[in-house]
């Protein structure tokens, strides 16, 4: 029998064999045009541009050094990552609490870098092991296979200029000295007190001083495991600053005068007057315990004096002056047993103190007078002080600088020692009755104590 098509029937082959094509030809590309099937170039089947973060060559590039802006004093914090040819990325500050950070960095502050980085197409950051990545100085962690970074920098710098603050301390009347061992401060003052401090800035009375409430205290340092404290006929050693011990300062009357006292080269070397009519008074020790008296030629006139002595480049420069107001100067090459006068170019009156620092010697005296040596024996004045004509008292070096102190509440900072700049230091008046006696470096801050009680401490110097 015969099959006879009508048009309704044709039409409805023509349309079931239309859709059988198109299934075919979905079925060859059913991810369509813009996701490709997978194949050899493009793994996974993603789309031109995606990373797939654990298929690719792991990332190489792990010292970050120069991609991120180390942290320093007062610049800005930089976010931007240096491009490389693996990854991109940003940061983001922290500081080492983990409080967020932006704008300027801070002094003497400890930042981290929470660095996220973005690997390029062909590179991943699986494959990178645990704490891989580093930065010179620094320390840096991440975990394994990540590109997240963290960056703990080293503290920043100090700020450079010299900034002052009084520090709590009470009971005591003029603060002679002060000096700094052991990890700790002690100041020495009249009515034979003492006082200590870990940081310079809270204060605790000494007692006993070893010198009673009737003598005052001029001078004290610390050397060889122990402080030595001078004063009125007498002295006193301690090894930590608390209790100290009398000790018989042989070479010294009981009623002479003992101004200053250092260590170096092994040595202790206290200076002072005699009373009785003497002239100059040197007496040197080992231990701080046994004294050993020694009579520099030519200080043997009633009213010659050494006022202060310090010790660098392998000698002791003892300063202060003559019964008529000169300038006296002495120097000592052998560990104080025999002592050489030097001629102390600059100053026409007493010479108060002296200090080593960046390769030379320093001295200060009345008039506002400053002289420089390289050697101790050939001295250069300063043309310029910041004091005027008032009278310095002393002088000190740490952090790259020196100080001196002196007469109404005056003090002056210099980083060579030949130009200086006037500072105010909070906490001291500018009266006549405001004399800053005695500074000192230690601890990374400097220490100045007055003739009112007064102490006051510097921001960080290093």
């Amino acid at each position: 029998m015969k099959k006879i098509r009508t048009p309704l029937m044709i039409l409805t082959l023509l349309t079931v064999a239309v859709f059988w094509t198109l299934g075919l030809a979905g079925c060859e590309n059913a991810n369509g045009p813009d996701n490709p099937s997978p194949n050899a170039t493009n793994p996974g089947g993603l789309g031109p541009g995606a990373i797939d973060p654990g298929v690719g060559t792991a990332v190489t590039l792990l010292d970050l050094s120069g991609t991120v802006t180390a942290p320093v004093q007062g610049a800005a914090s930089l976010t931007g990552v240096t491009e490389t040819a693996q990854y991109t990325g940003s940061a983001a500050w922290q500081t080492a609490g983990g409080a967020a950070h932006s704008g300027s960095f801070a002094p003497i502050t400890v930042y981290k870098a929470v660095v996220t980085l973005t690997a390029k197409a062909g590179y991943t950051f699986s494959g990178v092991a645990a704490n891989s990545f580093s930065y010179t100085g620094a320390t840096v962690t991440n975990a394994a296979g990540s590109g997240e970074v963290t960056i703990t920098f080293p503290e920043t710098g100090v700020d450079g200029t010299l900034t002052w603050t009084a520090a709590t301390v009470t009971g005591f009347s003029s603060i002679m000295g002060v000096t700094y061992g052991n990890g700790k401060f002690v100041a020495v003052a009249a009515g034979g007190k003492m006082a200590a401090s870990a940081d310079g800035e809270t204060w605790t009375e000494v007692t006993p001083s070893g010198f009673g409430s009737g003598n005052s205290i001029f001078g004290v340092s610390y050397g060889n495991g122990k402080f030595v404290a001078v004063g009125l006929g007498k002295m006193a050693a301690s090894a930590d600053g608390a209790p100290w011990a009398e000790v018989t300062p042989t070479g010294f009357g009981g009623s002479d005068i003992i101004w200053g006292v250092t260590y170096g080269g092994g040595k202790f070397v206290a200076v002072g007057k005699s009373i009785g009519g003497g002239g100059g008074r040197i007496a040197t020790s080992p231990d701080g315990a046994t004294w050993t008296g020694v009579t520099p030629t030519g200080f043997n006139t009633s009213g010659d004096e050494f006022k202060g002595v310090s010790y660098g480049d392998g000698k002791f420069v003892a300063v202060g002056s003559f019964s008529t107001g000169s300038g006296a100067m002495v120097i000592s090459a052998n560990s104080g047993a025999t002592w050489t006068a030097a001629t102390p170019t600059g100053f026409t009156s007493y010479i108060n103190g002296v200090t080593y620092g960046n390769g030379k010697f320093v001295a200060v005296g009345q008039n506002g007078k400053i002289a420089t040596s390289a050697d101790g024996e050939t001295w250069a004045p300063v043309t310029t002080t910041g004091f005027g004509s008032d009278y310095i008292l002393g002088v000190s070096y740490g952090g790259g600088k020196f100080v001196a102190v002196g007469s109404y509440g005056k003090m002056a900072v210099s980083t060579d020692g030949e130009t200086w700049e006037a500072v105010t230091p909070t906490g001291f008046g500018s009266t006549a009755s405001d004399v800053i006696n005695g500074v000192t470096y230690g601890g990374k801050k400097f220490v100045a104590v007055g003739s009112n009680g007064q102490i006051a401490y510097s921001n960080r110097q290093e």
